[in-house]
């Protein structure tokens, strides 16, 4: 699965994540590679049943949605290159 095939529009909380959290783990080797996300409830069920309807895991999709949306700010600072105004 690609990311562009994954379509977040259908959660609109998705791009505002009131009352997510994000933290370290306390496990020294998950952190460095991992960030901890506690995420509301409800938002955690709707992320949950958008992973079964994709056929992925909910842990994926939200990898997949934060590759995104630092993308999407690595583009909106400068940093990188906007790839749609090719």
């Amino acid at each position: 699965m690609r990311d562009e095939d994954i379509d977040f529009s259908d959660i609109p909380e998705i791009t505002n994540w009131e009352g997510a959290v994000r933290g370290w783990g306390n496990h020294p080797a998950r952190a460095r590679n991992r960030v901890n996300l506690h995420l509301p409830n409800n938002l955690e069920r709707r992320l949950q049943e958008l992973a079964r309807r994709e056929g992925t895991s909910k842990e994926v999709l939200i990898q997949q949605f934060l590759l995104e949306r630092t993308y999407q700010e690595e583009v909106r600072l400068g940093i990188l290159p906007d790839s749609s105004a090719r």
